[in-house]
């Protein structure tokens, strides 16, 4: 895998088998690889399929494996606004860079400030 964080065990389809324990059922799960595909803040602010292999499995649980396979990405895909995702209304990029490269003060100097601005209460005097 390349520099996106992404969830190996994300849940993308699924099916229950509504059969009895013991009998055997043949089920078929589809998504589209586009789903495959992490958010990548840092760089293309946009959603991102990176070339490289990726195990598919089935799975009876979170920890025992049923059945995989490899499914092979030959070069990375950028999901932008030129080649959105299917799934998505709207190109899911990054609108807010320009606000993210800017310094901003911390929050608890702001605060800090506000807080000085008032003059603190008066004392009552004792007879």
């Amino acid at each position: 895998m390349g520099s996106r964080t992404t969830n190996c065990r994300d849940r993308q389809a699924y099916k229950k088998s509504a059969g009895r324990a013991d009998a055997s059922e043949t089920v078929t799960i589809s998504f589209d690889a586009e789903e495959m595909a992490s958010y990548d803040e840092k760089g293309a602010g946009c959603y991102v399929l990176e070339e490289g292999e990726y195990e598919i499995s089935v799975r009876a649980d979170s920890h025992n494996v049923l059945d995989s396979r490899t499914y092979s990405v030959g070069s990375t895909v950028t999901y932008d606004e030129s080649n959105p995702r299917k799934s998505d209304d709207t190109a899911a990029v990054n609108q807010l860079q320009d606000a993210q490269e800017r310094q901003m003060p911390p929050v608890r100097s702001v605060c800090k400030a506000a807080c000085m601005q008032k003059e603190p209460p008066q004392q009552a005097k004792r007879a």
